[in-house]
């Protein structure tokens, strides 16, 4: 592609995460509900009418709390932070061969803008555990810790070194030999934008890498 390519033209390449191999699950709802947070009706759906925290089935690595600005929520603004330790205590807690499993915890509420987590379309606690486990959003399941046929995955912290991702330009306007190591994907289109002569994305919150360009 680089030989056949047009003059004056950009090649740039780049993929959105690393992947890591695990091969144990963790049941977040099942710790979740051993500690009170969860509470399941009758028929082992999720009763919002008696739940504070839940870790929803789209597995993002993040928990949502049941609070009165969501639809149907329990949480007062006030009673935030006790949840959030409840959620603390219970996680930390989590053990396999006597080894932690989840090695972080993070507050959107504290911690979201600073990490680019949490938002409108986020969660509000976010998680991280050791490699080889991965997250669970089933309900109702009796262990924590769960075997499972090892896989690839990737929804983890993005400062883990198996969640590094590549980023490659090259051609007119880039420097030839450098190599950055502090990039962020959110960086590359607007560097890219730059490298072409146009404007960059209007959501785009990226820097351009100026120091790989030339000019």
């Amino acid at each position: 592609l680089l030989q056949s390519r047009p003059a004056n033209t950009v090649v740039a390449l780049v993929a959105d995460h690393g992947m890591e191999g695990v091969n144990k699950v963790v049941t977040i709802n099942t710790v979740l509900q051993r500690a009170g947070l969860l509470v399941l009706d009758d028929q082992g759906r999720v009763d919002l009418s008696r739940t504070r925290a839940v870790y929803p089935a789209v597995n993002n690595a993040y928990i949502l709390i049941n609070s009165q600005d969501r639809r149907g929520g329990i949480v007062r603004p006030e009673e935030r932070a006790g949840v959030i330790a409840v959620i603390r205590r219970a996680l930390e807690e989590v053990r396999d061969g006597g080894r932690q499993v989840v090695t972080a915890i993070f507050d959107a509420e504290t911690q979201g803008e600073a990490l680019g987590i949490g938002g409108e379309a986020g969660g509000d606690v976010y998680l991280d555990l050791l490699p080889g486990y991965d997250f669970d959003a089933r309900l109702g399941a009796s262990e924590v810790i769960v075997p499972r046929e090892p896989f690839g995955t990737h929804v983890f912290n993005p400062q883990r070194m198996s969640m590094r991702t590549i980023m490659v330009l090259n051609g007119p306007g880039v420097a030839a030999g450098r190599r950055l190591d502090e990039v962020r994907t959110i960086d590359f289109a607007p560097t890219l934008a730059d490298l072409v002569g146009i404007p960059a994305p209007r959501h785009a919150t990226g820097r351009v890498l100026r120091e790989v360009l030339s000019r």
